[in-house]
């Protein structure tokens, strides 16, 4: 009976001042412009012990590092620059980080937890230590005018887990799927190196043609100066028969014409 929702501009809150306890503003600041407009609204409807609850994606990590730019930010902030635009509003504020991550976990079973141990893996040592040696993804920041408001915010560590294990799920589709890539990859592999292999042989049965073809044609050249000589021993010998021959002509002649002569040819 006293939830209501209101749709309004962030640089124009329709509230009146100091009306609120508590303000909440996730995944907000960096899909605006006017930063500083809406965290001067927040600070005005928000009464003097009033607390803001913002969080921001820590640009140097969530873009620079990936080198990536998400399509529906506006603007965003690096730490420091969160940092000088809630101290203008909030002088005193408590930081909490945020990232998704991977742990092993070991827990004692149908129990509470008595305490905690955070170990860390890092160039082959493992190493405990009380604090998450990982920058953040996002920042959480707990924002206030009056200092004694954040001694109350608990400094502990809280972990969220699903029990349908949606995110393990998707890491192991995604195992499978690399999986299955590089099996795709080495049938690629070995059908490339079968066909190189294909390639090779033919490639050595075209060069041994080549050999082959090159002493036919050696041969042939060969035979072809054969036959020119023998063209030649023959265009010889039919001179020599057509100079006989003609010689054996005139040789006669003179008994044709005695032969004529007696039987009296004139």
């Amino acid at each position: 009976a006293n939830l209501e929702f209101v749709g309004a501009s962030c640089e124009a809150l329709p509230f009146p001042d100091a009306s609120f306890d508590l303000a909440i503003s996730f995944e907000t600041i960096e899909h605006i412009e006017k930063q500083r407009e809406f965290i001067s609204e927040l600070a005005r409807v928000l009464r003097p012990d009033g607390i803001l609850i913002l969080s921001s994606p820590n640009k140097r990590l969530y873009s620079d590092a990936h080198d990536y730019h998400n399509e529906f930010h506006v603007r965003e902030l690096y730490r420091n620059e969160l940092e000088e635009l809630l101290h203008e509003a909030f002088p005193h504020i408590f930081w909490l980080g945020q990232k998704l991550l991977f742990h092993s976990a070991i827990w004692p079973e149908n129990q509470a937890c008595a305490s905690a141990e955070y170990m860390v893996s890092e160039a082959q040592q493992v190493q405990v230590t009380s604090h998450f040696p990982v920058e953040p993804m996002y920042y959480l920041a707990v924002c206030s005018r009056n200092p004694s408001i954040l001694s109350t915010v608990p400094s502990k560590l809280s972990l969220f887990s699903d029990r349908a294990e949606m995110l393990y799920q998707d890491y192991v589709r995604q195992i499978r799927r690399v999986m299955q890539l590089d099996q795709l990859l080495k049938e690629r592999d070995d059908f490339l190196l079968l066909r190189t292999q294909q390639m090779e042989e033919r490639e050595n049965l075209i060069a041994e043609r080549d050999t082959q073809l090159n002493l036919r044609t050696n041969q042939l050249h060969d035979c072809t100066q054969e036959i020119n000589k023998l063209n030649e021993q023959v265009a010889s010998l039919n001179q020599q028969i057509v100079y006989r021959g003609s010689l054996a002509w005139w040789l006669k002649a003179p008994f044709r014409f005695i032969l004529r002569a007696i039987k009296g040819d004139s």
